[in-house]
């Protein structure tokens, strides 16, 4: 049924994922009346197929699932520096699927090498955080919170030095920043 595809939100088309993420979320947004999702997953090496609900997300207009670490081996050990895989959703109403919408098909790859490493990022609660891909099952870790850098509610804004050995971090931005992180005022 061409009017009830479900429309693909995350990941983008044609991303290169690291082979040691080891956990992806896929978000979509189902045509009315669907409750019940195919995800395909197909390259060369491999098919793998995931049956999922929705668990809501976006004030309840999308849906979300979280691939798990087993999932994710199969997935990006077997396309590790291949051709990218080819995925799409298919979605259906499971007290009536007589009606199957189908997602524009999409690709992804993974890299051939682990990356390792530190990525820092700004979280939607207002602070920094770490995840070190060198400790793939580790969580990741408070960075920087609006207490420790004297900031009212957040810090977000931040460039790391080429040698990681400093941060610039922006406090309650959008609002006009009066002193760095760091420095003193005159």
């Amino acid at each position: 049924d061409p009017a009830g595809a479900p429309t693909i939100a995350y990941p983008a088309d044609g991303v290169v994922l690291p082979a040691n993420l080891n956990s992806l979320e896929v978000h979509f947004t189902p045509a009315p009346g669907q409750t019940l999702f195919e995800i395909r997953f197909v390259s060369a090496a491999m098919e793998l197929l995931v049956y999922t609900g929705c668990t809501p997300v976006g004030g309840g207009t999308g849906c979300a699932y979280q691939t798990d670490v087993t999932f994710w081996e199969k997935l990006a050990g077997n396309n590790r520096g291949t051709v990218p895989v080819a995925w799409q959703i298919r979605g259906v109403n499971a007290a009536s699927p007589g009606h199957v919408g189908t997602s524009a098909t999409r690709a992804m790859a993974f890299s051939k090498e682990d990356i390792v490493g530190g990525l820092y990022y700004w979280n939607s609660t207002g602070i920094i955080q770490r995840y070190d891909f060198g400790y793939p099952f580790q969580s990741p870790e408070l960075y920087m919170s609006p207490q420790q850098a004297g900031a009212l509610a957040c810090v977000g804004c931040h460039a790391l030095s080429r040698d990681g050995k400093a941060m610039a971090i922006g406090r309650d931005i959008p609002a006009p920043e009066g002193t760095p992180v760091g420095a003193s005022a005159t």
